[in-house]
């Protein structure tokens, strides 16, 4: 057994390595890098609508900005093309919450707003071979689970159960991760978009259903199922993808109607080494009344000083494109009043899609890779086999997680 010092020494020299794949493809999904731009400096908050590769899967995001400060009435936040891509913003926007001091605030995907009063740590957390995993999602820490790196299964599917006691009573109930996407998960997509070749355009083009329902079948989003009985598991929904370079906590409603027994178990699945995850909990509490506004930037403006407000207002067909690696827009909002007695959590509400700038591949794409890429599950396969490949070549290493 190693100890829990060895464990964070391994995944730190997993993210390394991995991290040193990057050039190695164009794909680069790395989203619209968000900062708060304090008085104090500047600080990293997030990545926003991460997986949104194209103008069909472009979408909405409310991301924690837990650093944001005001400066005499003002919040300034910055959004950073930060890879080789084009952005497009649709719509920016901050939502200040007032909200009781006791509570954490927190939207989901739906842009449904709950409150957080007590998220419980998982009684059990176990594998699919049942290893004991339970350290690992305990608490928001250093230690990050990756994956089982040795399970050989047909699909190349992670699998996760936790179990949860229930209040009594309580027919819905939030999960909540702290987790985000590996920086495998980019290199792999990259490597995957250049086995199609030529017809790499045409398969990129498809409508949104298609598009989302290739990335469900592909295992790329982190899937939340609930056992309504023994052995018996229903789909309660997923968590969009988060980006790699930063942990982001989400929230998702599940629903309990069905569970007669006291105990909750929940699974996450996802693809091989496709998502990194350092908490999962789970709060029984009901949603609370808060104070939230919508607030309008008063300027959105580039290096140059060109402010581009207008088009950034409202969702409609006007979009603040960032053309170039380094393209950044500061937006400014006037910060409303704080109410007396609460606690403030703001978020930026943004609408917007990127697209991969990818050379163009002239051979023709390999027929037995055509014939099965829309098969559920091929994506994850190909990652394990590559992650194989880049093992033997000594270009990743195994961590130490037992």
């Amino acid at each position: 057994m190693k100890s829990h010092h060895q464990n964070r020494i391994g995944l730190f020299v997993l993210a390394i390595l991995l991290i040193s794949l990057l050039p190695t493809t164009n794909a680069q999904q790395l989203c619209p890098s968000v900062y708060a731009d304090n008085a104090g400096g500047r600080v990293f908050e997030g990545e926003i609508f991460a997986g949104a590769t194209s103008y069909q899967l472009e979408r909405n995001d409310w991301l924690p900005l837990p650093h944001l400060k005001s400066d005499l009435g003002i919040y300034r936040t910055s959004i950073v093309n930060e890879s080789q891509q084009v952005q497009h913003l649709n719509l920016l926007e901050l939502v200040v919450v007032d909200h009781p001091k006791n509570t954490e605030i927190l939207f989901d995907k739906h842009g449904s707003l709950h409150t957080l009063e007590l998220i419980q740590r998982p009684r059990m957390a176990i594998d699919q071979d049942g290893r004991d995993l339970q350290r690992f999602f305990a608490d928001k820490d250093s230690l990050v689970y990756y994956g089982n790196f040795d399970r050989q299964s047909p699909d190349a599917e992670e699998s996760l159960v936790f179990e949860f006691r229930r209040t009594h009573g309580i027919m819905e109930a939030k999960v909540v991760i702290d987790a985000k996407n590996s920086v495998w998960l980019d290199e792999a997509y990259g490597r995957y978009l250049a086995q199609y070749g030529a017809s790499l355009g045409q398969q990129l083009n498809k409508s949104n259903d298609k598009l989302q329902k290739w990335m469900l079948d592909q295992n790329l989003p982190l899937k939340v199922w609930v056992e309504t009985a023994p052995g018996m598991w229903k789909l309660e929904g997923w968590f969009n993808l988060a980006g790699p370079k930063t942990m982001r906590r989400d929230v998702l409603m599940i629903d309990l109607t069905n569970i007669p027994a006291e105990t909750v178990r929940i699974k996450l699945t996802t693809g091989f080494l496709f998502w990194e995850i350092d908490r999962v909990g789970m709060d029984f509490s009901t949603d609370l009344p808060v104070l939230h506004q919508v607030v309008q930037p008063t300027k959105v403006v580039d290096i140059k000083g060109q402010d581009f407000v207008q088009k950034c207002l409202n969702d409609d067909p006007l979009y603040l494109n960032m053309t170039t690696t380094g393209d950044a827009v500061t937006a400014v909002f006037m910060a409303p009043k704080q109410h007396e007695g609460l606690k403030r959590t703001t978020f930026l509400h943004s609408k917007g899609y990127y697209d991969l700038l990818l050379e163009p591949h002239q051979n023709k794409p390999r027929p037995e890779f055509v014939e099965s890429l829309n098969q559920p599950n091929h994506f994850p396969v190909f990652a394990r086999d590559q992650w194989y490949q880049a093992l033997k070549e000594n270009k990743v290493a195994k961590p130490i997680q037992n």
